[in-house]
């Protein structure tokens, strides 16, 4: 909940599929200690697609470079809300038989 500790980024014009995801989660799992996983993108990736819209880069390194100081910009409050969030989806989700909710 304290801050990202686990960065990848895709290769210009590759997906995100089950093999990659699997391959980032088994990445994530060396790194934390307990390894208990949770699924940051949920939390970031919202909020970061705010921050990047009208931003302009001329190349791949700028737009990880902003990423990264965006995220390590974030204060720990964001995590903790946003695992916080996950919970209360969680709940939502499960009151209703599993249906997948977005907002």
């Amino acid at each position: 909940m304290e801050g990202v500790v686990h960065m990848e980024f895709l290769e210009q014009g590759q997906t995100v599929n089950s093999e990659r995801y699997i391959s980032t989660l088994r990445a994530l799992k060396l790194r934390l200690r307990p390894p208990i996983l949770s699924p940051l993108t949920i939390i970031c990736f919202p909020q970061l697609k705010k921050y990047l819209k009208g931003h302009h880069y001329d190349n791949d390194e700028e737009v990880i470079a902003d990423i990264r100081r965006w995220c390590r910009g974030q204060p720990s409050e964001f995590f903790a809300d946003g695992v916080s969030q996950l919970v209360k989806r969680w709940r939502r989700c499960v009151d209703r038989d599993s249906d997948y909710i977005e907002k």
